[in-house]
């Protein structure tokens, strides 16, 4: 509260659009990062799949061609599956877009609203109530994104831990 005046309303509004802005881009900046990462992994690991296939094929016609070299690339295609599931790169992608393409709707929602009730015989107390539920819904969005992250990363590291537990015996 600057000079002991609080603020408006409008102002209060104004912020909360450009928060819905910076979560909306951060989001889909972030989606790009898994998106690719995602891509990546599992396009290789069809690649190692088809060649893993097509090895034992070439052998059956080239002899100097080792049909036991298939296992290795398929071998290979599910390292790099159970990497992109590890680290949860496709789950985040889709998470990330079903969050950014929420807060938008959202966003474009609070603005409609907004128009809506200034200029008419709509109070401050409305206006006040339009912000604070638009905030808390942004709020409880990022709230469930990080938390199906966190059950996602724990789910990662239960898997990965009885993994290494049943080959340590």
């Amino acid at each position: 509260m600057a000079g002991g005046k609080p603020p408006a309303p409008a102002d209060v509004y104004a912020d909360l659009l450009m928060l819905y802005e910076e979560v909306i881009g951060w989001y889909l900046r972030e989606k790009e990062r898994k998106k690719t990462r995602s891509k990546t992994l599992r396009g290789t690991a069809l690649a190692l799949v088809t060649c893993g296939g097509l090895i034992p094929l070439m052998s059956a016609v080239a002899p100097w061609v080792n049909a036991q070299v298939g296992y290795l690339f398929l071998a290979a295609a599910a390292a790099l599956t159970l990497a992109d599931k590890s680290f949860g790169y496709s789950a985040a992608w889709d998470r990330f877009v079903r969050l950014a393409v929420e807060a938008n709707v959202l966003y474009l929602r609070l603005q409609v609203e907004w128009r809506s009730g200034v200029g008419r015989d709509r109070d401050t107390d409305h206006l006040w109530e339009l912000v604070e539920g638009y905030a808390a819904r942004l709020g409880e969005l990022v709230l469930s994104e990080t938390t199906k992250w966190s059950d996602e990363l724990q789910s990662s590291i239960d898997e990965l831990q009885s993994a290494v537990a049943i080959k340590g015996r």
